[in-house]
């Protein structure tokens, strides 16, 4: 795909417009204090997705250095948060640099903004207000993809920068390219592939979408990619190498005191947790799967060592055929497997710490999970599926265990293993590795908000 734009396109002429007033634009990011505004689609009081939660602590990295420099501005639906004023935009809390922008969802196809005048009167004035330095996108989700190009126009010489969470420019279907309705793997896109997966569209909207991604990240001037793999996907997908860095995501856990060793870690070896969104990406079928076959291992006598398998996270929001099947699995391995319920942020390190390993069996490829961050920071060894970024994140037989995406039978036998092997949980979690501090994240992103489109 090019980006050449179409002569009759009036909104392309306009983009393209923009993308050559930005190579020509006046003004350095260099030898003075950022102002930093940053964009998330949703805040940790309404939202605890791994998305919103690492663009709130790399808020926090900046705001415990530039208080009055670095503003969070976070999309929330007016269905979760109606407004009470004339505004679009309201603040937080009292004397804090936290906002919310209240506004109907993005659309989920092309993900323009419900109302580009509300964007442009309630979102891109603010921000104009703010008089930044860099504006950052966490993601464009509910703000509307078109919110780039608006600020664009608005601020010229403003830097922008891009974290890519998924993969939601590739794949329509949440970003997971994950097929419909096979749920098969998709490694890539294409106009053909995807009309096959979204019957009701055809080839040429999915083109389409894609020109209108690319045509908008032209005026991007740095992305930001948790993962080597995620960055490979978007390279291969089109966007250019060279505009593309890896950094960490910043993680809020490393805010919270390690908690301190169990009294008795005699038993830590055969309690495995699962944490986060339950959802039908999260492996949570192929985990019951693997608890069955032990399960009936323990009763045929084949094996005499019970595990205990803790599932923290809520089924909020998910299909109704979803949460029946899930309960269902749990009431038939009860004994083996304990549903815990949804948990706090800062509680996840004392839970953590009552368990041995931590489980993330996702079939889909996954990016950065903040799971695997939170278990790390917990000194606790992950077991996970050997796709993506699940297997960048975790070595195998290092500090964790792989075992064959979306194959019970192989879990089940990585699960018998570290029941049968006490000392490899001690092994393994000698090598778990340390994060950066918010400060490291904050000194990373600052040092690339000033190289980016140098």
């Amino acid at each position: 795909m090019n980006w050449d734009v179409h002569p009759g396109d009036e909104m392309a002429r306009d983009l393209a417009a923009m993308v050559e007033a930005r190579h020509t634009r006046a003004g350095s990011t260099k030898g003075h204090q950022l102002r930093i505004v940053i964009l998330a689609h949703g805040h940790p009081d309404y939202s605890t997705g791994g998305g919103q939660i690492t663009a709130y602590a790399l808020y926090r990295a900046f705001a415990a250095e530039s208080p009055d420099k670095t503003h969070l501005v976070s999309w929330i639906p007016l269905s979760r948060a109606p407004l009470h004023s004339a505004g679009h935009v309201t603040r937080l809390r009292n004397g804090s640099h936290e906002w919310l922008f209240h506004s109907g969802p993005s659309d989920g196809f092309f993900h323009n903004a419900q109302s580009r005048q509300v964007l442009q009167k309630g979102l891109v004035e603010f921000i104009v207000s703010l008089k930044p330095d860099v504006v950052h996108f966490h993601h464009f989700i509910g703000f509307g993809i078109d919110a780039l190009s608006l600020v664009r126009l608005a601020l010229p010489s403003v830097k922008i920068i891009l974290t890519l969470h998924e993969f939601l420019s590739i794949c329509s279907r949440d970003g997971q390219m994950i097929t419909h309705p096979e749920d098969k793997l998709c490694s890539a896109a294409s106009p053909l592939r995807c009309s096959g997966c979204f019957p009701q569209f055809f080839r040429s909207h999915f083109a389409l979408r894609e020109m209108w991604f690319k045509r908008h990240f032209r005026l991007v001037d740095g992305f930001i990619a948790p993962s080597e793999f995620l960055k490979e996907r978007y390279v291969a997908w089109g966007l250019p190498d060279e505009k593309i860095r890896v950094i960490e995501n910043a993680q809020a856990c490393t805010m919270l005191p390690k908690p301190k060793p169990a009294s008795d870690e005699s038993s830590l070896y055969r309690t495995f947790s699962f944490f986060g969104q339950m959802n039908r990406y999260k492996g949570l079928d192929v985990l019951f799967g693997a608890a069955k076959l032990l399960r009936e291992k323990i009763d045929r006598g084949e094996l005499d060592i019970i595990p205990r398998i803790l599932v923290y996270g809520t089924m909020i929001e998910q299909a109704e055929d979803f949460q029946s099947r899930m309960t269902a699995s749990w009431k038939d391995l009860a004994g083996i497997i304990e549903y815990c319920g949804p948990y706090e942020m800062n509680e996840v390190m004392s839970l953590m710490s009552a368990s041995g390993w931590v489980l993330v069996p996702s079939i889909w490829w996954e990016n950065s999970p903040l799971v695997i961050e939170e278990a790390f920071h917990s000194e606790r060894p992950v077991i996970c599926s050997n796709i993506g970024g699940m297997k960048e994140k975790v070595t195998d037989e290092v500090n964790g265990l792989h075992f064959r995406v979306r194959d019970p039978h192989d879990l089940s036998r990585v699960l018998e293993r570290c029941l049968r092997e006490p000392d490899l949980w001690h092994q393994l979690r000698q090598s778990v590795r340390r994060l950066p501090s918010l400060h490291e994240s904050a000194a990373q992103h600052r040092a690339y908000y000033q190289e980016a489109g140098e």
